[in-house]
């Protein structure tokens, strides 16, 4: 069971990769152009948008758990629904709010 949970939180926490530099020195230019406070904004604005999307993304797997008898297995294990009697977009949340979720089990 421990590994499953290691595994479980292991793609809660990395499961988005950051994207690979994509050499468009556009993007650089833009970026070394704003001041400090200007990036600090922005870092904050890319952030909100990145966890909003992994919170849907993972609200709809919830959704397609429940209605449509979907399962989720790497290397041949299988994610139980509901680790702590919630769903994958609530366990996430907890996970980045440094809530002690495991010892909450």
């Amino acid at each position: 069971m421990e590994k499953r949970l290691d595994l479980y939180a292991e793609n809660l926490k990395n499961g988005n990769p950051v994207f690979p530099a994509t050499g468009d020195e556009n993007k650089r230019d833009f970026c070394n152009a704003l001041n400090d406070k200007d990036k600090l904004l922005l870092a904050d604005i890319l952030q909100e948008v990145r966890d909003s999307a992994i919170f849907d993304t993972l609200a709809y797997f919830d959704w397609m758990i429940c209605c449509h008898e979907l399962n989720v297995s790497q290397k041949g294990i299988n994610f139980p629904n509901d680790f702590f009697g919630g769903d994958f977009h609530c366990d996430w949340v907890a996970l980045i709010a440094n809530d002690m979720w495991r010892e909450n089990r």
